[in-house]
């Protein structure tokens, strides 16, 4: 692989563009028509999705590595320079800015007015979307490279402290958590199970709530292969 975002067509598999840069690509978000594309050159690109013909491009100054996330006409992606940036999908300029104290490779999760995003410091961030206030934190042991997931009233993130968290969406507190052996992978949320993958080759399925109701500690899988 040599790092770049190719467009192919979906019934032939013909390349249709591809997009040059001077670095890695993370996985990008695709919106109104363009395609959204984070480098570790330290640049974000949007281009048309039709043509690969690039629209504007921003230069954050540090390597990107998380994927970016598009709501509202707002583009959201986190840097190693310790910043998650907004800036507005259409034109490129930066909305604000959110300094954290460490690394960003967690991708952003937006639900509604707030952003959700983790760090190296441990810590899982909801920011206003609108303007960039912090709203709350939640600490865990451990470094954040995993993506949020967020379902309902509750915002579900992994840890390197080999531990799943299930934190409350308005105030940051925590209902529950979940201990595996080994680091978790970005949560998969549906009704009523939340999927996430070990570092030692397991793949768990865990119930959103406790069967005493949430918020009494660490819950069991329901189901664990290995």
């Amino acid at each position: 692989s040599d790092g770049n975002p190719y467009a192919v067509a979906a019934n032939s598999g013909d390349q249709r563009w591809m997009l040059n840069t001077d670095g890695e690509v993370s996985s990008p978000a695709v919106a109104e028509e363009t395609v959204f594309a984070a480098s570790a050159d330290s640049t974000l690109y949007a281009v048309a999705t039709e043509t690969g013909a690039q629209r504007w491009e921003v230069e954050a100054g540090d390597a990107i590595e998380s994927s970016p996330a598009v709501a509202d006409d707002t583009v959201f992606v986190g840097t190693t320079g310790n910043t998650l940036y907004a800036v507005d999908a259409e034109t490129g300029s930066q909305r604000w800015r959110f300094e954290t104290d460490a690394r960003i490779f967690s991708s952003p999760a937006v639900e509604d007015d707030t952003v959700f995003v983790g760090s190296d410091n441990g810590t899982l961030y909801a920011i206003n979307a609108a303007n960039g206030a912090d709203r709350w934190t939640f600490d865990t042991d451990a470094r954040i490279r995993t993506s949020p997931a967020v379902a309902g009233d509750t915002v579900f993130v992994g840890s390197h402290d080999n531990t799943l968290y299930a934190v409350e969406v308005e105030t940051g507190d925590r209902l529950w958590a979940f201990d595996a052996d080994a680091s978790l992978s970005s949560p998969a949320v549906t009704d009523d199970t939340v999927f996430t993958g070990s570092g030692d080759g397991t793949l768990y399925a865990v119930a959103r709530t406790s069967s005493s109701g949430p918020g009494l500690g660490t819950i069991d899988p329901l189901a664990v292969g290995g």
